[in-house]
């Protein structure tokens, strides 16, 4: 495949793409994100930075020391690393300082043997390492396969190929280790990165420009589009009624599940409500399918699947907003703030009785005199309106209901507020084709 690389601008001296996002960091060591067509400046500081196709960030500092993106902020994690690869939340593979090489498996580190000063994993546990003599290593699950060629930085797709630079800035890549060879990529860089090959790709060359490749070149929506794309949607839904009585809905591109007054959970199968096990009376899913729960006692539970039970989480809730498995936004009886970074909760500032996020972590709150907030530049914004409740789509439109059972909706913060057709005490909505909500007599309609 050839790469039709077009420069970008700002300058970097390290690029990381993954799923949707892209993140860097310059010679001074402050950190970027792409966002809608330009650097958005982040705080803190870092020398290196990796982002997986789960949206998990992590970075190192000057000092070696390791940082994980909470969302809206920076945790500091346990051990020392001069460079890392975030294959997903609860796999990170890194090298220090004396080139040990380390695994993150959502706990603890733990130690593989050999040496390395760069490393590169994905999502599927797929490890590669290039070591000071330049060399190439392919772990195959106990120890290292040398590799032939010669690279200084490396990186892994979510398909398993492998995209490097060498001493002298060429790209080369290959399909893996298995029945394959190095092809001589066009351009030069001193580090690249890949998320899916043929379609994310970035790089740095060594006068810090920025390069990528996405193919095929089409002029991307604007975020501010979809939004209202997803808001014209909603002002002209017809709904339709479902069976059963929910007070609290919830929905996702995986599933509709609700509570109803008497504090029993449901799923829908597609055709009928299915009855899950435990009771509560907030429920929530994220883009990824992950359902959480409040119940009476403001206890906070994740559902497993697996063994269609509740694990119990810490902390006390009485609302909370999934993002994915590892971002939850939520409000306490004391109407405190919190968000979940997948380890532990972080209290933000404010005061709320509802909150919501979506798949990208945009924050937004109603607090107990109906006022609107979003959260931006680590601060809460008011936005004109009153709600008692709110939702955000994967777009980022907004929808909630205010006291009086109307549905309002708005593409974003810069959006104005339209109504929606209906009568609703509860709505939630994914994305533009998928919106639920329940009426006062706890009547479904989606």
């Amino acid at each position: 495949m050839e790469i039709n690389w077009q420069k970008v601008h700002g300058s970097l001296k390290h690029v990381s793409t993954g799923g949707n996002q892209v993140w860097g960091v310059n010679q001074s060591n402050q950190i970027f994100r792409w966002k809608s067509g330009n650097w958005e400046l982040i705080p803190g500081l870092l020398s290196q930075i990796d982002v997986a196709g789960d949206g998990s960030v992590w970075g190192c500092n000057a000092s070696d020391e390791i940082f994980r993106w909470y969302g809206h902020g920076w945790e500091r994690m346990p051990g020392a690393l001069r460079q890392l690869s975030v294959g997903h939340a609860n796999l990170v593979v890194g090298c220090n300082s004396q080139q040990q090489i380390w695994k993150w498996d959502g706990a603890s580190w733990a130690q593989l043997p050999g040496a390395a000063v760069c490393a590169a994993v994905n999502s599927k546990g797929d490890l590669w390492v290039v070591n000071n003599a330049d060399e190439i290593f392919h772990w195959r699950g106990e120890t290292w396969h040398k590799i032939d060629g010669a690279l200084r930085h490396i990186t892994v797709a979510e398909d398993g190929s492998i995209l490097g630079c060498n001493a002298a800035n060429e790209i080369w890549w290959r399909q893996g280790e298995v029945g394959s060879s190095w092809i001589k990529m066009p351009g030069l860089l001193v580090m690249a990165s890949v998320h899916k090959w043929g379609k994310h790709i970035w790089g740095v060359n060594a006068a810090g420009e920025i390069w990528a490749h996405t193919a095929p070149f089409k002029p991307k929506k604007t975020q501010q589009t979809k939004q209202q794309k997803a808001v014209s949607r909603f002002t002209t839904v017809a709904w339709q009624q479902m069976p059963g009585k929910l007070r609290q809905v919830a929905s996702c591109k995986y599933g509709v599940y609700g509570v109803n007054a008497s504090e029993e959970i449901f799923q829908w199968t597609g055709t009928k409500w299915e009855k899950l096990p435990g009771a509560a009376r907030h429920i929530s899913v994220g883009a990824d399918g992950s359902v959480w729960v409040c119940n009476a006692a403001h206890e906070i539970f994740r559902y497993i699947r697996a063994s269609n039970s509740w694990e119990k989480m810490p902390g006390l809730l009485v609302q909370l907003s999934v993002a994915h498995n590892n971002s939850v936004l939520g409000v306490n009886a004391e109407q405190d703030i919190f968000h979940w970074n997948g380890s532990s909760w972080h209290q933000l500032p404010g005061k709320a009785i509802w909150a919501a996020t979506n798949k990208y972590d945009a924050f937004w709150v109603v607090n107990q005199a109906h006022e609107v907030f979003y959260w931006a530049s680590n601060q809460w914004h008011k936005i004109d309106g009153a709600l008692v409740n709110i939702s955000v789509t994967k777009e980022g439109a907004v929808v909630g209901c205010n006291a009086q059972g109307q549905i309002w909706t708005r593409a974003g913060p810069q959006g104005a507020w339209k109504t929606v057709p209906g009568a609703a005490i509860s709505v939630s909505a994914f994305d533009k084709n998928n919106m639920i909500c329940c009426n006062s007599s706890h009547d479904i309609f989606r």
